[in-house]
């Protein structure tokens, strides 16, 4: 619920500034670091320790070219997942498609964490990540070609909406950003698992706020410039520190999961947050899923479910399958029991 919220804000955002939604993110994610590292430092003092806090880079007084290398790719990792994002809405604003079912594919990136771990670690792929893959393979197809076979519908019957940008961009774009993102979330969580191992020795915590604090420092000084020169919207501000504190909790929350846990269940759990933002934007533009984004929306819907929870959606369909059977074989034997009734009735009779 909270990160559809927050690719709520960003949707929002970016229909209206674009890729500068990254401006209007910043200010958000500096709060909420600068408050975990208040927080962290008061307990470090109070346990009798100094304030600052140690990063595990610099070790007896010298700076650690690897942790350094690690910590500074972290970074730059991150500032190109935000810049995929913002860009994958952004893009899907001007193709008029739904950024719902767009981010959607962002699903498959626990399919690509798992191919990683069968070619670095030689983990089995299984089934379920096969039936989940071709799930989400034909929610992008049916989502590529829905612009172009099927038109919208308002909510209203009435005629279209006019909307303030035009469709000036095919379908297909957005659609390879929303491929291209979960390549960069898959880096992203190899490295986490990397950089917190015992080898690294990272903290998932300090890594991840102290990474932000220093990106975003370095966006707002750049978005100060724009917004004393250029433009600045209050409106979008507030909606964008909201969405940022949201976003920040929930991404360090993540690689905290990745650190100590397997990297596709919860990069899956955060992918299905996605779903609920088609429904969100359909709502918000007053229109109408098309038959083919609907189809798609059940196709990803489903390639979710098989990628995030697939023993428990086994057990459901082993479930129904069961009660299925049951249901025939007594049906079957009621039937049995019927005939051999008529029969002892006709014997009877005669």
């Amino acid at each position: 619920m909270f990160f559809t919220l927050c690719n709520e804000s960003i949707s929002e955002i970016t229909a209206k500034v674009g890729p500068l939604c990254i401006f209007y993110f910043a200010p958000g994610c500096i709060i909420t670091s600068a408050v975990y590292f208040l927080i962290k430092g008061a307990v470090n003092v109070k346990n009798g320790n100094g304030f600052w806090i140690d990063h595990n880079i610099k070790f007896n007084g010298k700076v650690s070219r690897q942790h350094a290398w690690g910590y500074f790719l972290y970074s730059l990792i991150y500032f190109l997942i935000q810049n995929m994002a913002f860009l994958t809405m952004y893009f899907s604003a001007l193709a008029k498609v739904n950024v719902g079912l767009i981010t959607t594919i962002w699903s498959v990136n626990p399919l690509f964490i798992a191919i990683m771990d069968f070619i670095i670690f030689k983990q089995q792929l299984r089934y379920f990540h096969l039936l989940g893959m071709v799930a989400i393979v034909v929610c992008t197809v049916l989502l590529s070609i829905s612009g172009v076979i099927m038109p919208k519908t308002p909510i209203n019957g009435g005629d279209a909406i006019e909307e303030p940008i035009e469709k000036v961009m095919p379908t297909w774009v957005p659609v390879i950003f929303g491929v291209v993102t979960p390549m960069c979330f898959t880096a992203n969580g190899m490295l986490v698992k990397h950089l917190t191992g015992p080898k690294m020795g990272f903290d998932a915590s300090i890594l991840s706020f102290s990474s932000y604090l220093v990106v975003n420092l370095i966006i707002v000084i750049v978005a100060i410039v724009y917004w004393v020169k250029v433009e600045f919207d209050t409106y979008l501000f507030i909606v964008g520190m909201i969405g940022s504190i949201i976003n920040t909790l929930g991404i360090t929350s993540i690689q905290n999961a990745l650190s100590c846990g397997p990297a596709g269940p919860v990069s899956a759990l955060a992918a299905c947050s996605n779903l609920l933002l088609v429904v969100i934007e359909a709502v918000k533009n007053k229109e109408m899923l098309s038959p083919l984004e609907v189809v798609a929306f059940i196709f990803g819907t489903f390639g979710s479910l098989e990628l995030v929870i697939p023993d428990v959606f086994e057990k459901l369909c082993g479930c129904l399958c069961c009660k299925g059977i049951c249901c025939c074989v007594r049906y079957s034997k009621k039937q049995e029991v019927d005939s051999d009734g008529e029969q002892m009735n006709l014997l009877t009779k005669k």
